[in-house]
């Protein structure tokens, strides 16, 4: 008995349909799989990024007290610079002669 004729080329569209679709079936998995993943990445990175910026905050502050005692430190070394070189410029003139003594002993006497 007589067969039904396909209508595209002979039967060969149809199987071509299919193999595009199918190839269209495997690429479409492909790329939803390697966008899965990039969106993965992507989460990834943002929720790496929004603990940055939570330890950003933490540590500013610390930071600024850090720098502050720093600061601090820094003043009172210079303190104790500037009192080093007075005394040393008082150890000077008391080692080059008596006269300094002398002087220092009677400006004390006049004080009491």
């Amino acid at each position: 008995m007589g067969e039904a004729k396909p209508t595209h080329g002979h039967g060969h569209g149809h199987q071509l349909t299919q193999q595009t679709r199918g190839r269209s079936s495997s690429v479409d998995a492909c790329v939803e799989v390697e966008k899965s993943g990039h969106d993965e990445v992507v989460e990834r990175l943002k929720r790496d990024k929004d603990g940055l910026m939570q330890e950003l905050v933490r540590l500013r502050p610390q930071r600024q007290s850090t720098h502050n005692e720093l600061q601090t430190m820094v003043q009172r070394l210079q303190g104790m610079e500037q009192r080093a070189q007075q005394m040393m410029t008082f150890l000077a003139k008391a080692v080059q002669g008596p006269g300094f003594w002398l002087n220092l002993c009677s400006q004390q006497e006049k004080g009491d």
